[in-house]
């Protein structure tokens, strides 16, 4: 019995314990969730603000200080719990209102904060302030007619006096003026946003969100979204904070809050990654602005539209601007976008990389595209598929101008900065100022690219495309381009660089500066026009101006000071500077200017015309061409045209199957060929041929004017078939020859030839010669001199008499040697002869007689001179 009651005893202790601990746990709980919003009591920090109940999950925040239209209310500890919502009257005149945390702990708003009721709202600003950081969880909401500001600045400055967190201070009888500032401390803390939602149809359905119009500004230390939402429909969403002691300024602007970061002060990072969205969406005007020192933006949207992150649709009067300010790096990384409809890109930074990511800004139906402005003092880096920076225009708006000014811009495997134009309105220019301008690389989708261009279907004009920098480098199938694929004109490309290097091939794609018509619109190509020191075009690289439909090619004007390469071969690429039409539009011309063009390894400079339009005239200007296995050639089947002239040259090497064709294909009439040059010179043998031929129209002509021409020979047609052993039309060839040729012929029709003209400066027969004397004059003869010897054979030229040993080999024979024979060289110098030559000849200057090849394989010009080599000659 006593064991029972024991039992009994036990079991009723254990229920005291079970209840005591559920009512002290209720206890708690409650005393917890009342906690969370504890008003700050203190003497000269209590503000009579006052925490009500108006249902069980929803509390409001009255009394308060009320100065003028602010009301200002001060706490503890401030912290809503998940599921429940807390609401800050809104008395009638207030339009701001202004709340701090003054106790040690961070605040963390896990559910809803809003203004006024949850079945009236208010429209007062809300401030609120907690030096020790601020956290919203994926659940928080904002419920609010209102803007919305959260910091983590210690306090907010007035003209004259501070509502401070950390010293707070009874506040002033008579307050006027709204905050000018917001002050921080040794330490800012962060601001946190975890999570958001939005559904498929692209309403926010968790994440935090003011009414159109009005703003939404974090302030740290750090900010860190990750997974969130922000949306500021038409109005600002402004992310930023200082890692120092400082004041950022606050202004506002018809009644909307602006930042203004000092200068010199450090700036906190702001982080949006992992799928985050920051939109201003479904109204006109507005602005994203982030100031900071690092900007990190992974896998998240950005847009002041609700068009590229969550719908392809473009709506007009969407003209929100986004704004980077970074002192140090801004990263968009991992399918991020960053995009306005109508509105203005800027970003200044010490450095941008876009990583698979875009940054563009679009048009509407009617609505002008924004510009993009990027200003960074290290680099930008566009990488990888789907990296962009764009401006598009797709209606009846014209498309925004990108502006790029850095010290590298490097564009590499796939990467891309274009505007474009679909539709009725241009698009707009392009313009780099860099040390350094690099694009290179292709992925399967997309090559690396700089680019202007119209789309199909579209009746607007490309952009301008302008290019300054020191050095230029476009490899692996690298891109430059203005195109147009629709009726309107394509743009001018204009690159001005020390050095520009354009290098091989990857798949289709070579390494180009160029300007395009397309093959189904009449618009036509731009002018490329290219400014530089030295131009380097290697393995399948070209510059190009071209049309493939009506409109016309565009002009083709390179100005190089020191040379132009132009050397090699990648497949069945082949280097290149040309103006070509392959549709029935007429090809540009070429023009080039340089201090040396080396053509060479299967590389070429050409006009063409290869369908129905006509090719273009090649002219070049430089102090020497080389051609070694390289060619410059004009080309037309239809037309006119195909001329080439080469003008002040001071020479043109040519050797290895060298070749300047100005050709005529079908019944076209060749082109002509004109060369002003100091010395023309092609190595023996080697197959290097000037050609004007035509195959059935009538042959063009070459006219030549040189001081000297070596190594080369006109052919007739006869000449050509006696060589070539056959007079079938489709082999009279010179290239089939092993020798250098020029000719002008027609293949089919002999009456058809043209001519070769070849113009040599008149030579005055005295220039260089002595008059002899009419009576004998001895000159000695040593009879010490050794016959024989290795001697390569020379000449040798007696005048007046004495007689002649029977070989030059060998001494003279006789007893007696007369003597009374000089040597001109010494009847011109002897003083005793009352003759002087005809003509003083400077013996520092020697007409080129001839050549020799050294023994590195280069073609020296030499005067034609004795090949003995010292001075035990047979006669003296």
């Amino acid at each position: 019995m006593f064991q029972r009651r024991w039992l009994q005893i036990w079991r009723l202790g254990l229920a005291s314990s079970v209840i005591l601990v559920w009512v002290l746990t209720l206890f708690k709980h409650c005393a917890f969730a009342q906690s969370n919003l504890t008003p700050d009591t203190a003497p000269d920090r209590n503000l009579e603000t006052q925490v009500e109940s108006l249902a069980p999950s929803i509390n409001q925040i009255r009394g308060g200080t009320q100065r003028g239209s602010i009301l200002f209310h001060s706490f503890f500890e401030f912290n809503i719990p998940e599921n429940r919502s807390v609401y800050f009257e809104n008395p009638s005149g207030i339009t701001h209102i202004l709340s701090r945390i003054t106790g040690n702990d961070r605040s963390e708003i896990l559910g809803t904060l809003g203004v006024g009721s949850p079945s009236a709202l208010g429209t007062a600003d809300l401030f609120l302030l907690n030096p020790n950081g601020i956290l919203f969880g994926e659940n928080a909401k904002l419920d609010t007619r209102g803007s919305f500001l959260a910091s983590t600045a210690d306090s907010l400055q007035f003209d004259d006096w501070e509502f401070s967190t950390t010293a707070p201070q009874p506040i002033p009888t008579l307050v006027v003026n709204l905050p000018i500032g917001l002050q921080f401390g040794r330490a800012p803390q962060s601001i946190i946003h975890q999570a958001g939602r939005i559904d498929d149809i692209g309403e926010a359905v968790d994440g935090l969100q003011v009414q159109p119009g009005e703003a939404l500004v974090l302030v740290g230390g750090d900010v860190r979204l990750t997974s969130s939402v922000l949306i500021a429909p038409g109005g600002r969403i402004e992310l930023g904070g200082l890692a120092e002691p400082g004041v950022v300024d606050l202004q506002f602007v018809n009644s909307q809050l602006h930042l203004v970061f000092p200068t010199g002060i450090a700036r906190a990072n702001v982080f949006i990654i992992d799928g985050s969205r920051v939109i201003l969406a479904d109204a006109g005007g507005g602005s994203i602005e982030i100031n900071a020192h690092n900007s990190v933006i992974r896998a998240s949207c950005l847009s002041t539209g609700q068009t590229f992150c969550i719908s392809n649709e473009l709506n007009d009067n969407q003209l929100g601007n986004f704004r980077f300010n970074s002192t140090g790096a801004v990263a968009i990384t991992s399918g991020s976008e960053v995009s306005t409809t109508g509105g203005d890109i800027d970003i200044q930074a010490e450095s941008l990389t876009l990583d698979r990511s875009r940054l563009l800004t679009g048009t509407g139906a009617e609505v002008n595209s924004g510009n993009v402005t990027v200003q960074t003092t290290d680099f930008v880096r566009v990488l990888n598929d789907n990296g962009f920076i764009s401006a598009t225009a797709l209606g009846s708006g014209n498309g925004g101008h990108i502006s790029i000014e850095t010290g590298r811009l490097s564009i590499r495997d796939g990467g891309r900065i274009f505007t474009e134009a679909r539709g009725a309105g241009d698009a707009g220019s392009l313009n780099i100022q860099a040390t350094e301008v690099e694009v290179t690389g292709c992925i399967p989708a997309n090559c690396s690219e700089l680019s202007t261009r119209t789309e199909a279907g579209s009746v607007g004009d490309a952009g301008d495309l302008r290019i300054q920098t020191r050095r230029l480098i476009a490899e692996d199938g690298g891109i430059i381009t203005t195109t147009t694929r629709g009726d309107g004109q394509a743009g001018e490309l204009e690159v001005v660089a020390d050095s520009i290097q354009l290098i091989g091939v990857n798949g289709s794609s070579r390494s180009s500066l160029n300007s395009n018509a397309g093959p189904n619109g009449t618009g036509s190509a731009g002018r490329v026009t290219v400014t530089t020191r030295e131009l380097t075009v290697q393995d399948g690289a070209i510059v190009q101006v071209r049309t493939r439909g009506q409109g016309q090619g565009g002009f083709l004007d390179v100005q190089a000071t020191d040379f132009i390469l132009v050397e090699g071969t990648t497949g069945e690429a082949r280097s290149t500077l040309s103006a070509e039409s392959t549709g029935s539009g007429e090809a540009g011309d070429v023009r080039i200017t340089t201090g040396e063009l080396i053509v060479r390894d299967g590389a070429e400079v050409t006009v063409e015309g290869d369908d129905l339009g006509a090719a273009g005239n090649l002219s070049i200007s430089a102090g020497s061409v080389l051609l070694d296995e390289g060619e410059l050639t004009a080309q037309t089947q239809a037309g006119s045209g195909a001329n080439i002239v080469l003008q002040d040259l001071d020479i043109l090497l040519m050797r290895d199957r060298s070749l300047i064709s100005a050709r005529a294909l079908n019944d076209s009439s060749g082109g002509n060929i004109t060369i002003n040059a100091d010395f023309i010179v092609a190595v023996p043998s080697e197959n290097s041929d000037i050609t004007a031929n035509a195959f059935a129209g009538s042959g063009g002509e070459v006219s030549i004017t040189s001081q000297s021409i070596l190594g080369l020979a006109p052919r007739s047609r006869t000449e050509l078939e006696t060589l070539l052993e056959t007079d079938d039309p489709t082999e009279l060839d010179p290239q089939r020859l092993p020798s250098n040729d020029i000719t002008a012929i027609s293949q089919v029709n002999p009456a058809l030839s043209g001519q070769v003209i070849i113009t040599t400066p008149d030579v005055d027969p005295s220039q260089g010669t002595v008059e002899l004397p009419d009576a004998p004059v001895t000159t000695e003869i040593s009879q010490a001199c050794g016959g024989g010897g290795d001697r390569a054979t020379s000449r040798f030229i007696s005048s007046g008499r004495g007689g002649l040993p029977t070989s030059p080999y060998e001494p003279l024979s006789g007893s007696n040697v007369l003597d009374d024979v000089q040597s001109p060289v010494q009847l011109a110098a002897s003083p005793d002869d009352s003759r002087s030559s005809a003509t003083d000849v400077p013996s520092s200057i020697a007409e080129a007689q001839g050549w020799r090849v050294d023994a590195q394989g280069e073609v020296v010009l030499v005067a034609e001179a004795s090949s003995l080599a010292q001075e035990s000659c047979l006669i003296r």
